[in-house]
């Protein structure tokens, strides 16, 4: 999770005037970001003020929010990769970072360890029941309740379920007994969207996404979205690669904020997006 932004700490003069008399250590030298994490320890950061770009208001200080999840990065990333990361306030970053832990679990017991786009993703998530690898007492007692709450959830199917999310259904090289399915809550999906959505554009033009524009989320069947991905590449989109997200995206009009998004995540959920001003007479 995103790290709280805090203010510099103080800087001291060093004075020149009597130097080869005094024989003593200064704390006034201060490690790099780089060279205290080579420690393991923490540097503190400049603190931030302002909008938070989800819920869009004001706070006296902001935090850093990964807008693709930290944890959702595959293994095979680098570690001096530079983050996706925009100013959020706590309420958001906490809020979204438990719908992102929840998604990350049921979306990960569906992904194969082979597949290499989402390498790591599998073991992430059931690493994160596992009572054996708790922390504490409290950490070990919510991970087998956890366990037991997605237990009663699973459904058992004799043929496989025609309601799959898409991207998510049955896997043609695999062998099944029977068919497990767990539910992908639909709210927790247009949630993830819009946030993407919002922090993305946030990065890529530098604007918020304000209340007289609405995003509009689409999870469609393969091929279904199609047209969509037609009308990106021939407005000029603009394409960016992160291991494990691949983003496609036009503007449909002068203003930045008017836009259509294809996002694809570990190369199995593929998310469509529209960003347009809200009518008029759906404002009042």
């Amino acid at each position: 999770m995103a790290h709280r932004m805090n203010a510099d700490p103080a800087r001291h003069s060093l004075p020149f005037r009597g130097l080869q008399r005094r024989n003593r250590e200064y704390s006034s030298i201060h490690l790099t970001p780089l060279s205290a994490r080579y420690f393991g320890l923490e540097v503190a950061k400049r603190s931030l003020s302002g909008r938070c770009v989800y819920c869009l208001r004001e706070f006296p200080s902001l935090e850093r929010e990964h807008v693709f999840p930290r944890s959702w990065y595959p293994n095979t990333t680098p570690q001096n990769l530079k983050k996706l990361i925009v100013p959020s306030c706590a309420n958001c970053n906490r809020g979204y970072g438990r719908l992102e832990n929840d998604l990350l679990l049921r979306l990960g017991m569906c992904i194969g360890p082979e597949e290499a786009a989402a390498a790591g993703i599998a073991e992430k998530a059931l690493h994160s029941l596992d009572p054996n690898r708790a922390k504490s007492k409290k950490d070990r007692r919510a991970r087998e309740k956890r366990c037991q709450e997605l237990l009663a959830e699973l459904t058992k199917f004799d043929t496989p379920p025609e309601s799959s999310l898409p991207g998510f259904g049955v896997r043609p090289h695999l062998s099944y007994d029977n068919y497990l399915a767990i539910e992908i809550p639909e709210a927790s999906m247009l949630q993830l969207g819009e946030k993407l959505v919002r922090g993305l554009t946030y990065l890529r033009v530098g604007r918020l996404i304000d209340h007289e524009h609405e995003i509009r989320i689409h999870v469609v069947r393969e091929g279904a979205g199609d047209d969509v991905r037609a009308l990106i590449h021939s407005t000029g989109s603009a394409v960016q690669r992160v291991p494990g997200l691949l983003i496609e995206s036009a503007h449909l009009a002068d203003s930045p904020e008017d836009s259509v998004w294809r996002i694809t995540i570990w190369g199995r959920l593929v998310l469509f997006a529209t960003v347009v001003p809200i009518e008029s007479n759906e404002r009042v």
